[in-house]
């Protein structure tokens, strides 16, 4: 459950805290107040899409955290403990994510770093949101196809999974297949390329680092004088002084200076033997600089033959590779294409055999689809057609229908072409979705399917944003009493400009647009009883009058009623009489 918003710095909201409760919540206000903004705010809370233009004018942030109650929701720490995260103590838990003007985006669980991808897949089991943008996303027939699948179940839904990746095998394969299939030229200008790239490749015998060899061996060559004249200086400096002015010769007299001190007082002894090692520890360096002095040679033709293997790898980096070990990786991927390449009969043949292999297993797996689907689809039409006269539109008929995709072709979801057909008035044939429904009836259509689908997920809390469009009337009734029923077993959230819904509101908030200063912000206010007649007298007429504030206390005390009724007849399973009962219980 949803039971902490807050919000600072998004669009026009500059701070703003909301504590949602059970049952069914209701946002209003005017046009323009930001309501639509609360449940942005909220869905990019949620790792949805979002940008840098929410921030709002002159702050460099937006922030937005969400208090979930995930009492019951154990699907939800698995999830949690999977990525490192957990859930306090009480159930809670603090969802938050921030987003930059200059587009970065923060997300947060119980204040830790997290990604956006796990805020989604919080958010999906959590929270189920309904935007004014879905009512077009319902006309789309892969989006049908999806509520379908959804609505089929996990079993079905599993069988979908394993035929997409079928699908994407198989995908592979026919790429792979057109290598060999495709225009022979092609493929014998590819052979030649290839085989005149690895004599090049295999010529130059290149070994890992090796550049890196090269490039050390010839900085000492190109400053082998240099060296020897450092060295030489060194080791005379250590051993070779004139007139005993080595570093040498003046420890040694150090040591005869301090033998003779020792012999009078003995704790000077230990220094002693400090010098005596540290003479021969730079002995020791003072051989080895001579030594290495002697290495050193002056070889011109040494260092114009790594000059000449520089500049082969050089050639070789401008064709293949950022370096050596790119271009023996490059070599080898070569090599092995070549040689599926001169292979390419025998390459082809097991190709087509893992292809056969899949399209078979991919015609069973559809066929188990579209068992299943069917079945589904038969119900899907029985609920929706119910939900829908529950709605008020008792003569709607609506149909799944299911149709072979063409011959031999395959889809990652399946063999089937899925469309809602739908006809609204009684005796009309039922046609595409996208092609008759009004408005309004959209809405509804689409409120059947959250109810039924939320049903099936038992998603805790559910949220809409006008869904109540293009509805009026004692459609719009029936819309009140469809949310309110959901409120009974889930949290809804609901942003509505219809009274009709308000006044079946268990809690009701009232938004408002004012000026701060110079700047516009949005407000948010709980209302309480008197308040809300106010507010509903205002959705009715534009203002608080006598008649409107009588119409709202009607239209309340009818829907109180409504409200009691529902709960009676969850309670004892007996509808009222003559009253058409929904899926919630009668009204």
């Amino acid at each position: 459950m949803l039971q902490e918003v807050y919000i600072e710095n998004f669009a026009l909201i500059e701070r703003l805290r909301f504590s949602f409760e059970r049952g069914l919540n209701v946002l209003t206000g005017e046009t323009g107040a930001g309501k639509s903004i609360i449940i942005d705010a909220i869905e990019m809370a949620l790792g949805g899409r979002t940008s840098a233009e929410v921030v709002r004018a002159g702050e460099e942030r937006a922030l937005v955290e969400l208090l979930l109650d995930l009492s019951g929701q154990g699907g939800i720490k698995e999830i949690l403990g999977a990525s490192g995260h957990r859930v306090e103590e009480d159930g809670s838990l603090l969802l938050g994510r921030e987003i930059y003007r200059g587009g970065r985006t923060v997300a947060r669980i119980n204040g830790r770093v997290a990604t956006a991808s796990l805020l989604r897949d919080i958010g999906a089991a959590l929270v189920d949101i309904h935007g004014q943008h879905e009512h077009q996303s319902l006309l789309n027939p892969e989006r049908q196809i999806q509520l379908l699948d959804r609505y089929g179940g996990q079993e079905l839904e599993d069988l979908v999974l394993t035929m997409a990746r079928v699908y994407q095998g198989l995908k592979g394969i026919e790429r792979e297949m057109a290598v060999y299939l495709g225009d022979e030229k092609d493929r014998v200008r590819r052979v030649d390329l290839l085989t005149y790239q690895l004599k090049e490749l295999e010529a130059a015998h290149l070994r890992p680092g090796e550049e890196e060899e090269i490039l050390a061996q010839r900085r000492v060559l190109a400053n082998a004088e240099k060296l020897w004249a450092l060295t030489s200086l060194s080791y005379q400096i250590l051993y070779a002084g004139e007139e005993g002015s080595s570093i040498l010769d003046l420890l040694g007299r150090v040591t005869v200076s301090l033998q003779e001190a020792s012999r009078l007082d003995e704790g000077l002894k230990p220094f002693l033997e400090d010098l005596a090692n540290i003479s021969y520890q730079l002995d020791d360096l003072a051989r080895e600089l001579r030594s290495y002095r002697e290495r050193i040679t002056f070889d011109p033709q040494t260092l114009a033959q790594l000059d000449q293997r520089l500049d082969l790898i050089n050639n070789l980096k401008r064709k293949y590779g950022d370096s050596s070990d790119e271009i023996l990786a490059y070599q080898k991927e070569a090599a092995a294409e070549l040689d599926r390449l001169e292979r390419g009969e025998e390459t082809l043949r097991q190709l087509n055999e893992k292809r056969e292999e899949l399209v078979a297993q991919a015609l069973v797996l559809g066929q188990q689809i579209r068992a299943k689907r069917q079945a589904a689809a038969r119900l899907l039409e029985n609920q929706v057609s119910q939900e829908l006269a529950y709605l008020r539109m008792p003569g709607t008929v609506f149909q799944v229908n299911l149709s072979p995709l063409p011959k031999e072709e395959l889809s990652p979801r399946g063999l089937d072409r899925v469309e809602f057909l739908f006809s609204p008035n009684r005796g009309e044939p039922p046609r595409a979705l996208s092609r008759i429904a009004s408005g309004g009836e959209m809405s509804r259509v689409m409120l059947a399917l959250k109810s039924l689908l939320a049903e099936l997920d038992d998603i805790p809390a559910l949220i809409f944003d006008e869904i109540d469009s293009g509805v009026g009337g004692d459609a719009a009734r029936a819309v009140a009493e469809k949310l309110a029923g959901l409120g009974r077993s889930r949290q809804v959230l609901v942003v509505t400009h219809l009274a009709q819904i308000a006044a079946f509101a268990d809690n009701h908030y009232r938004l408002e647009k004012g000026t701060v200063g110079e700047r516009t912000v949005t407000r948010a206010e709980v209302l309480g009883q008197e308040e809300q007649v106010r507010e509903i007298a205002r959705m009715l007429a534009g203002e608080e009058s006598q008649a409107s504030m009588n119409h709202a206390r009607d239209i309340l005390m009818r829907s109180r009623e409504a409200k009691a009724q529902m709960s009676g007849a969850r309670t004892d399973g007996k509808p009222f009489p003559n009253k058409t009962p929904g899926p919630f219980g009668p009204l």
